[in-house]
Order: C-alpha cells, then sequence, then structure tokens
C-alpha cells in the first residue's frame, strides 16, 4: 500500500484514493506528513473516521481541492477540524451524498474557506438556508454551488421557486457572490 512507498515527503499534487480501502488515522497521518504539497485529493466513497481528516488538515496546507462525495460516514465533526489555517487556500470542496453533514459544519467550512469558489452539495439533505447563507456571506469568491437533490431538505419554503433548497438561501447567494456563474438546483 501507500506506506509502504517511504517516509520521505513526496512532491505529489493530485492523489485519487476513491473506492480504493478503508483510510485509518495512521493513514491519513502519513499521508499529511509524506505529501506536504498536496494540492487535490479524493476521497470519493471511502470510509474513515471523523478523526482522520484533522490530520490531513494538519499536514496538507496547500491543499486546493477536496472531494469527499460519497463519504456517507462523514459528520460536522471532520468539517470542524478545518481550521482558518488549512482551508485559507481551499478552492473547492465536494461533498454530494455526505448524508449527515449539517449547518454546523457548513459554518465551520464557511469560516476556515473565505476562498472556496466551487462547492457541491448535492444530495446533502440536512442543510437548511442557515448553512448556505453562511457559505454565501463568508465565501464571497465562490463561482459555482451545486444544491442539486435536496429532497429532504429541512427548510422547504413552498413559495419558493426552488422549494427544495429555500428562497434564502438562493437569495443569500445572489446578494453576496458577485462571482457566481453557476448555480445548480435541479430535483
Amino acid at each position: 500500500g501507500l506506506r509502504r512507498q517511504g517516509t520521505n515527503p513526496t512532491n505529489c499534487r493530485t492523489l485519487k484514493l476513491c473506492r480504493t480501502f478503508s483510510v485509518t488515522d495512521s493513514t491519513m497521518s502519513w499521508l499529511a506528513k509524506g505529501c506536504p504539497n498536496l494540492h487535490y485529493l479524493d476521497l470519493s466513497d471511502c470510509d474513515f473516521p471523523d478523526s482522520a481528516l484533522s490530520y490531513l488538515f494538519q499536514g496538507c496546507k496547500r491543499l486546493r481541492v477536496l472531494t469527499l462525495s460519497g463519504c456517507t460516514g462523514l459528520t460536522d465533526v471532520a468539517l470542524c477540524a478545518l481550521t482558518p489555517d488549512a482551508g485559507s487556500r481551499l478552492t473547492g470542496l465536494h461533498l454530494a451524498g455526505c448524508s449527515n453533514v449539517t449547518d454546523k459544519g457548513l459554518c465551520s467550512v464557511a469560516f476556515s474557506c473565505p476562498q472556496l469558489r466551487d462547492i457541491d452539495l448535492t444530495r446533502v439533505p440536512l442543510i437548511t438556508c442557515e448553512g448556505l447563507t453562511a457559505i454565501a456571506k463568508h465565501c464571497r469568491c465562490l463561482k459555482a454551488v451545486n444544491v442539486s437533490s435536496l429532497t429532504q431538505a429541512k427548510d422547504i419554503d413552498p413559495k419558493s421557486r426552488v422549494p427544495r433548497v429555500g428562497s434564502k438561501g438562493i437569495s443569500a447567494l445572489g446578494r453576496y457572490c458577485g462571482l457566481l456563474e453557476s448555480l445548480q438546483c435541479n430535483g
């Protein structure tokens, strides 16, 4: 596996571990120490404890894009480990299908990732307008937002043009994100 490749830091900038194995705390610790120059990490459909991401955030300070789509065990605890120091360079965060993420996790992302340009919240049913508004207020560089298929969203507004997301959340994106080029809210 990865650990057999050595212990010296590498210049690896892109790593895709999607659907490959269960990621442990020790694996993530090794990854953070061994790949400090990592810019893009895809952990889609991997199973790992929330604590594993804290190692990543401590060691991979140059991380630009983090894909956690399909990580159904991911909770707010993992996203709250994202500090402003680690999140300051993050421009892309993909959480599609992370069904245990709530507004608390989104608020943490909002405060820690001011340079965020792309966020995918497809099929993240526990977020409300509160989380989306926090993202809009604090991540003003957003260019692309996907909130599609929020079929179980908590704050369904029957008068909203986008009832699965809520008019307040959509309005906040329009009000605070002047660079927004793409908003997907299908479903």
